[in-house]
C-alpha cells in the first residue's frame, strides 16, 4: 500500500477504506473472484458496486462484513482494521457494532414480531432497555414500520421484510449498512414478478437513509437506475474501479 493510501485509510473523513490484491474465498463459491480492489468511502456517502450476476459483488461485500478472509490486504472501518481481529468472537462483536449486512437470503424470524426482528441485534450487543427502546423506535418509524410493530413477520409483504430487514440495521447504528443487490435478490426470493415495485421501495429506503445520514454501500447489476447515490464503483473481472 503507498503512503498515500495509508494517509486515506487513517483519514477521518473515510469511513470504509478499502485495499484489496487478493483475497482468499470459501472453497466451491461459483463467484467469479475478486481479485482487486482499492476504494475508499466517505461518511455519510450512498455509494453503488455495479457488475454483473457472477463479478464478485457479493464476495466484495462479505469480505466487508468479515464472512470472508483475506490474503493480502487491509478494510478498515471506522478506524477500526479487520486484520486485528483474529478471532471469530470478536469478529462478531465487531460485526454487530460497526457493519450490519443485508444479504440476499434476507434473514429474519418469521414466528416473531416485527418489534422483536428489530431488536434482536440490541439484545445480542446487551444495549440497556432505555437506549434499546428509543433506537429501536427510531428504527421502526424511519421504514414507516412502527404501526405493525407486533404484527408477526410471517406476514409481512415482500417490500416490508425489506423494510423490516433496513430497520434492523439502522437500529444498531452500524457504521456502514452493507445491501446486497435488491433489485435482483428480493424478487428472486419471494418470486415477484414486478421489478419496479422493487426499485421504487429501494429508491424509497434509499433516500430516507441519506435524510438519516447513513453511510450505505449497496450492490446492483450495471446500469441500475438507483438514485440517489453519491458515488459508483464498477466491479470488472474480478477489479473493483471508481467510475
Amino acid at each position: 500500500m503507498t503512503n498515500n493510501g495509508d494517509r486515506l485509510l487513517k483519514s477521518k473523513k473515510i469511513l470504509v477504506g478499502i485495499n484489496l490484491t487478493q483475497i482468499q474465498l470459501a472453497e466451491g463459491m461459483e463467484t467469479y473472484p475478486l481479485r482487486e480492489a482499492n476504494i475508499y468511502v466517505r461518511k455519510q456517502e450512498i455509494a453503488v458496486v455495479e457488475g454483473w450476476a457472477g463479478s464478485g459483488k457479493t464476495a466484495l461485500l462479505n469480505v466487508i462484513a468479515g464472512f470472508e478472509s483475506l490474503k493480502r490486504g487491509e478494510i478498515v472501518i471506522s478506524g477500526q482494521s479487520l486484520s486485528k481481529i483474529n478471532n471469530e468472537e470478536a469478529m462478531k462483536l465487531w460485526r454487530l457494532r460497526y457493519v450490519t449486512f443485508i444479504s440476499d437470503d434476507y434473514y429474519y424470524m418469521k414466528d416473531s414480531t416485527v418489534l422483536l426482528n428489530v431488536e434482536l441485534p440490541l439484545l445480542l450487543l446487551k444495549i440497556p432497555r432505555k437506549r434499546r427502546y428509543r433506537q429501536v423506535t427510531y428504527a421502526l418509524e424511519a421504514f414507516g414500520l412502527l404501526d405493525i410493530a407486533k404484527k408477526k413477520a410471517a406476514q409481512l409483504s415482500p417490500l416490508e421484510i425489506l423494510a423490516l430487514c433496513c430497520a434492523r440495521s439502522l437500529a444498531s447504528d452500524p457504521a456502514i449498512m452493507l445491501i446486497d443487490d435488491p433489485l435482483t435478490n428480493l424478487p428472486r426470493m419471494f418470486d415477484i414478478v414486478e421489478t419496479k415495485e422493487v426499485l421504487d421501495a429501494t429508491k424509497q429506503i434509499l433516500m430516507t437513509l441519506k435524510q438519516l445520514e447513513r453511510t450505505v454501500l449497496i450492490t446492483a447489476r450495471d446500469d441500475t437506475p438507483h438514485e440517489p447515490r453519491n458515488r459508483t464503483f464498477r466491479q470488472l473481472y474480478g477489479k473493483l474501479i471508481s467510475v
